[in-house]
């Protein structure tokens, strides 16, 4: 992976330091374009729907997400969830 002046970090501004203050960032990005009500990890999960959506196997799209298995796969792929049969499947059981 490409990194800034041999640091250890893949996403940095310095090199040297993750990336840090994303909320103060997100606050003025919410400010300039007068778009609220979104959190981070709504891009996560529209990110994942729109892999679905290419056609990109549901195992490729959650190693993109940083899951390593396919626990997480039912909340966070919600394109599987605008047909029918996928929305009967995904209800609550009652016995």
């Amino acid at each position: 992976m490409p990194r800034i002046d041999g640091g250890p970090y893949v996403f940095s501004n310095d090199g040297q330091r993750p990336i840090g203050g994303l909320a103060r960032l997100k606050a003025k990005f919410d400010r300039a374009c007068g778009v609220t009500g979104w959190t981070l990890h709504d891009l996560r999960r529209t990110a994942r729907s729109l892999m679905s959506r290419a056609g990109v196997s549901a195992d490729h799209a959650e190693r993109c997400l940083g899951h390593a298995g396919s626990g997480r796969r039912r909340r966070s792929n919600l394109f599987d969830l605008t047909t029918p049969a996928a929305l009967q499947s995904a209800a609550p059981r009652r016995a």
